[in-house]
């Protein structure tokens, strides 16, 4: 008897490694394997293919090679922004949105024991940042304030806007913007030199790359602010033996990404037109938690059933019937907390809410059945 083929639906927690990008690092983990930092010919090649990595990042995100930095990923990079901008800008303040990742949340929660102040901004209900108490709290934060705010929300979807951040954050000095980028970078245009962003950062198993490496965006002329020290690596922004293999890959991802971004978006914003329009089949109670419009990410849907009370036991229903999608962030959702996003929003936390999320390799057939198999499990929960 043959296993039943899984649908994988939790591709903001995780992507699959194309076939381009394993050929691309195969032969920097037996053959090309010298470290970059050695002089002779083998750390020479692995240097120069770290570099080229470096370029191609920087051109397709429209900035310069100097300004990007090799990291495990997301995490790495806002700590790095948070905690090593404090020891080497100091910072005064540190605004955030109600909605970031925790990985910016928690970092900036422990400044605030040593005389950082933090503010939170609030969200409306579909996810976005209220601009007027943005605008507020930057007037009155004390200087050097640093600003984070996430673009697409890897809960909800909803996407922050931008341009008009920008246009707040240009009338104000001492103020350096930060931005979560890991769950648009590669999914959705995104040209960095745009908004006059200071940081930003980006992870690439979230777009069909590896595991544990991603890269930091930080603009021309500001100080090294290293979390992690050792050797002269990455220009003194991070110590450490460079991840090969995985900066290849990360490179080679994201061109892959972008060189078909049009054809990947219109096919998964058709996936989620189907889905959301099933599941509003099944019952008119079901609720698209945050944006269903443009201004949300076409790969996340997270969805409230009203009618069931626990969460963890629909994922798990949905799991044995061969479904893999998510209660929550991937971060988060081995614990049973009420996601503060979801909360932030004013979902009720008596309603069970699920992430479901979409690849360029999800089809139309495999959104039907995860249609029918939801149907079908609400009836017998």
């Amino acid at each position: 008897m043959s296993e039943k083929k899984r649908i994988y639906l939790d591709n903001a927690a995780t992507t699959p490694v194309v076939p381009e990008v394993v050929k691309a690092m195969e032969p920097f983990w037996n053959q090309n394997l010298g470290n970059p930092s050695s002089l002779h010919e083998d750390g020479r090649k692995a240097r120069v293919a770290v570099e080229e990595s470096r370029r191609t990042i920087a051109k397709l995100l429209n900035v310069k090679p100097s300004e990007i930095f090799f990291t495990s990923g997301g995490t790495e990079a806002a700590n790095t922004v948070i905690t090593g901008g404090f020891l080497e800008i100091g910072w005064k303040s540190i605004i955030i949105t109600a909605t970031e990742h925790k990985c910016v949340i928690k970092p900036a929660q422990r400044l605030a024991k040593h005389n950082v102040s933090v503010i939170t901004v609030s969200v409306d209900r579909t996810g976005k940042v209220k601009l007027q108490e943005l605008e507020t709290a930057i007037k009155q934060a004390e200087r050097p304030t640093l600003l984070a705010t996430i673009h697409g929300n890897n809960e909800i979807g909803t996407i922050n806007p931008l341009d008009d951040i920008a246009t707040i954050v240009k009338q104000y000095k001492d103020v350096y913007w930060l931005v979560d980028m890991v769950q648009t970078i590669g999914h959705i245009n995104v040209d960095l030199s745009k908004w006059d962003i200071d940081f930003a950062f980006a992870s690439a198993h979230k777009f069909h790359g590896p595991k544990g490496c991603g890269f930091l965006f930080m603009r021309e002329g500001l100080p090294p602010m290293p979390l992690i020290m050792g050797g002269t690596q990455e220009r003194n922004m991070r110590a450490g033996t460079e991840n090969v293999p995985g900066i290849v890959g990360t490179a080679t991802a994201l061109k892959w990404m972008i060189d078909n971004l049009d054809k990947h978006y219109n096919h998964i914003a058709n996936l989620k037109s189907i889905f959301i329009k099933g599941l509003k089949e099944i019952s008119p109670e079901i609720v698209i938690n945050g944006s269903e419009g443009e201004d949300s990410l076409p790969t996340i849907v997270n969805v409230r059933f009203p009618q069931i009370r626990d969460p963890l036991l629909l994922q798990m229903s949905l799991d044995i019937e061969g479904i893999s999608a998510s209660v929550g962030s991937a971060c988060a959702s081995g614990t049973v907390e009420f996601s503060h996003v979801l909360k932030e929003i004013g979902a009720p936390s008596n309603e069970a809410s699920i992430r479901f999320s979409f690849s360029p390799f999800n089809t139309e057939s495999e959104i039907k059945t995860t249609i029918t198999i939801i149907k079908n499990t609400l009836k017998r929960l």
